[in-house]
Formats: structure tokens, sequence, C-alpha cells
């Protein structure tokens, strides 16, 4: 359906206020020569990674240029997995952070 192969990496990311809460990623940078996939937890123990969006568990970075219209069928195509009730794209700028998580 989605053709990405994420694995659970050695990286945790820390949490910014708190270093002893971690979250996991898991990534993809093997299947797509021109993409990075990580999927990343966004709570760890009542902690959230990202304080802008609180009702999100789990946020799907993509690094590298991405059309449109495959962002759009990227997105209707996890609304279709058993278990998501919502995808949405959330622009990168208004998330108070200075790099990407993905590890590779």
């Amino acid at each position: 359906m989605l053709n990405i192969n994420l694995k659970e990496t050695d990286t945790l990311i820390q949490a910014k206020d708190n270093p002893s809460f971690t979250f996991p990623v898991f990534s993809d940078s093997e299947t797509s020569e021109i993409h990075c996939y990580s999927l990343i937890s966004n709570k760890s123990s009542g902690v959230q990674l990202v304080k802008e969006l609180p009702k999100v568990d789990f946020i799907l970075e993509i690094l590298g240029v991405m059309k449109r219209i495959d962002l759009a069928d990227l997105i209707k195509a996890l609304k279709q997995i058993p278990g998501i009730h919502a995808a949405l794209e959330v622009n990168a700028e208004k998330i108070k952070r200075k790099s990407a998580y993905c590890p590779f």
C-alpha cells in the first residue's frame, strides 16, 4: 500500500525539556532514493515531543521533495489503514525545532 519498510533505529529522540524521556524512531531510507521516512512517537509517559500537536500520537516525517499530488495520495492511503483516525499535512515551519528527526 505505502511501499515503505520502517525499521526501528538505534536513535532515540530525547525530550527537550527532560532528556530522561525518549521517543522511538522507525525509519526507512532504503526504499526510496529521494525520500527518508521516519515514524516517531509523539508521546512517551505523558510527555509530548511536539507540543504544538497535542492530539497527535505519531508523526510521519518525510525528508525530500514531494509533489503535492503524491502527498495527497499518501495522506489518502494513510487514512485507509485500520487504526489511523486522521492524517494531515503539518507545515514544518510552524513546529519549533531546529532539524529533522530522520536519523540518516
